[in-house]
C-alpha cells in the first residue's frame, strides 16, 4: 500500500510506498492566498460553467523528477479537487472536467456534469505543467471558467464576478519568486517586452472570453513552449533557475497571461501572506499536499458524501492518508 503519514516524529525516513510530511510544518492559515471559514458561506446569485483540469502525467512522476519533489501528486489530487467541486456546486454552479483515463479513474465519482478525455493521447513535455490547462482553454466554449483543483471558492461574489467578467485571473503576484528566469525569458522573446516586470497573473482562474485574444494567447504559449523544447541549451539554461521548484510555466503561463491578457484579478491580496482574502482559498504550491489533513476534515465535515467518495477511490487504488 501507498500512504502518506503525517506526524510530529520528524527522525522517520520515507520510503518508496510511504511518505512522512511533519504535521508541524501546518500553518495558521489554510493556504498562501486565503483562510478558510466556511460559516462565512455566501451563495452565488448567477449560474456559469466552470472546469477542472487533470493532466495526470506530471503527476505520475516518481519523487526525484517530480516538482517540488513530493510523492504521490496524483492520489492526493483527489481530496483537492473534491473540495473545489463541493464548494462550486454549493453554489449551484456547473462543472465539467479535462482529463485522461487515468484522471478519470480518480475523479469520475465525483458528480461532474460531463467528463472529457481531452489528454488521453497527449504527449508533451512534461517540464511545462500548464500545457494541460492550455488544451483544455482550446476546447472550452468562451463563457467558461478554468478553475485550479486546488482553489476554493466559499463566497458567492468570487463566482458572480467570474460569470460576468470576461478576460480574469485568480490574482496578482509579484515576480520576485522567479526574477531570474523572467530576465532571461524577457530577454528572448520579444512579446515579453516592455512595461512593468513586477506582477504576475496567478492563473488558477482562467477566463479569456474573446476569441482573438484567446487565439493570441494560445498560440504564443504554444510556440514558445515549443521553441523551448527545439532547444534543449535554452530549455536547459531556464531549468537552471527553477531548481525543479518553480515551473517554466511561470513565464509561459502566468507572466504572459499578465502582458498580453491583461485580466482582471478575481481577488485583492490585501497583505503579502493573503490573511484578510475573504471568499477564496488558493494553498499555492506544494502546500496543498501539507494540508491534506485539513481537507479531509473539511470534507467529512461539511461535505460527507463526497468524503466518503475520496475514501472509497483511495482504498480502491490501495492508497491512504493517516496521521500519528
Amino acid at each position: 500500500m501507498k500512504q502518506v503519514i503525517y506526524t510530529e516524529l520528524t527522525d522517520k525516513k520515507s520510503t518508496e510506498d510511504t511518505q512522512y510530511i511533519d504535521i508541524n510544518t501546518f500553518g495558521k492559515n489554510f493556504g498562501r492566498i486565503g483562510s478558510f471559514e466556511l460559516n462565512e458561506f455566501k451563495k452565488a446569485e448567477t449560474v456559469g460553467e466552470f472546469y477542472h483540469t487533470l493532466w495526470t502525467k506530471p503527476l505520475r512522476e516518481d519523487k526525484e523528477n517530480s516538482r517540488w519533489f513530493f510523492p504521490f501528486q496524483y492520489y492526493l489530487t483527489l481530496p483537492l479537487a473534491a473540495l473545489s467541486l463541493a464548494l462550486l456546486k454549493k453554489h449551484g454552479q456547473r462543472v465539467v472536467l479535462y482529463t485522461d483515463i487515468d484522471g478519470k479513474e480518480l475523479l469520475s465519482t465525483l458528480p461532474y456534469d460531463k467528463i472529457y478525455n481531452t489528454f488521453d493521447n497527449f504527449n508533451y513535455s512534461l517540464d511545462f505543467w500548464a500545457a494541460g490547462k492550455m488544451l483544455a482553454l482550446q476546447n472550452s466554449t468562451l463563457d467558461m471558467t478554468q478553475i485550479d483543483t486546488d482553489l476554493f471558492i466559499y463566497d458567492g461574489r468570487v463566482i458572480d464576478k467570474c460569470n460576468t467578467t470576461n478576460i480574469i485571473c485568480s490574482h496578482y503576484e509579484k515576480t520576485d519568486a522567479y526574477n531570474d528566469l523572467l530576465i532571461f525569458a524577457v530577454d528572448k522573446f520579444q512579446p515579453l517586452q516592455g512595461g512593468s516586470q513586477n506582477e504576475s497573473a496567478n492563473a488558477g482562474l482562467i477566463k479569456i472570453n474573446d476569441i482573438e485574444l484567446r487565439t493570441r494567447f494560445l498560440g504564443w504559449y504554444w510556440q514558445v513552449s515549443q521553441w523551448l523544447i527545439n532547444n534543449p541549451s535554452a530549455l536547459a539554461r531556464l531549468k537552471e533557475f527553477t531548481y525543479n521548484m518553480l515551473p517554466l510555466d511561470l513565464v509561459t503561463e502566468q507572466y504572459s497571461f499578465y502582458r498580453l491578457c491583461n485580466p482582471t484579478a478575481m481577488i485583492e491580496v490585501n497583505q503579502e501572506n493573503g490573511a484578510n482574502t475573504v471568499g477564496i482559498v488558493h494553498p499555492v504550491g506544494f502546500e496543498k499536499y501539507i494540508q491534506i489533513p485539513k481537507v479531509l476534515n473539511i470534507l467529512e465535515t461539511e461535505f460527507l458524501d463526497y468524503y466518503q467518495t475520496v475514501m472509497d477511490i483511495w482504498s480502491k487504488l490501495d492508497f491512504q492518508v493517516s496521521t500519528e
